[in-house]
């Protein structure tokens, strides 16, 4: 017997506060830090190291799991408990804390990323620069087969940042409806969001539309 029958309701209560502490403590960890970086003076170097900071902290957790994991046979022997169930046994207490370390391991590198891209590096300016080149050179393509987005290109372009603030905001709710954290979930995400902020970058007219511009009485 691994714990008394006399701790039995307590270990179960520390059990249960566990799993509901899971899917609550990744987001009050995510506002601390965005709390940290809208009053930093570089927000996009803050963001980055927070960020980093997640995804060493998760990274640590998945590392001590897996030694805990390594560990358990020699701590509690197949004379006092069969290994398969001790292997279930541990894979159904650490299963959500795994998860939950997995995403935002994830999270914290994708996040980091963007900050980075965003930033005032050289690098990061240079990348800027040729994603810029390489979606201009393809609206310059798509003008050429005569697929003007027009009055809603121009539109789109104008009107951006809001939508870029848009997706963020639609991926954050989703991710927020399907606590806790996994790994696919945040990737497909991502790859949704990027999707569609690229077709939106596509479908841009940086000019104004002939005819457009007010007449002069």
């Amino acid at each position: 017997m691994l714990v008394p029958s006399a701790q039995l309701a307590d270990v179960q209560g520390y059990y249960l506060l566990a799993i509901g502490v899971s899917g609550w403590l990744p987001w009050v960890v995510i506002g601390l830090l965005v709390a940290g970086v809208l009053v930093a003076n570089s927000r996009s170097a803050a963001l980055v190291g927070a960020e980093v900071a997640v995804a060493l902290g998760a990274l640590t957790v998945l590392i001590v799991l897996a030694v805990a994991h390594a560990l358990l046979p020699t701590a509690v022997p197949a004379s006092v408990m069969p290994t398969e169930v001790l292997n279930l046994l541990y894979a159904t207490v650490t299963t959500g804390l795994h998860d939950v370390a997995s995403g935002l391991l994830t999270l914290g590198i994708v996040i980091a990323l963007i900050a980075w891209v965003g930033g005032r590096s050289r690098t990061a300016t240079r990348v800027r620069d040729g994603w810029d080149a390489a979606t201009q050179a393809a609206r310059r393509t798509r003008d050429g087969y005569g697929l003007d987005t027009g009055r809603f290109g121009h539109w789109l372009y104008a009107a951006r940042v809001w939508v870029r603030v848009g997706v963020a905001a639609v991926a954050v709710l989703v991710l927020w409806a399907n606590r806790p954290l996994n790994v696919f979930l945040i990737v497909f995400t991502v790859v949704i969001a990027a999707l569609v902020l690229l077709l939106a970058t596509l479908l841009w007219r940086t000019e104004p539309v002939t005819g457009d511009a007010p007449k002069t009485v």
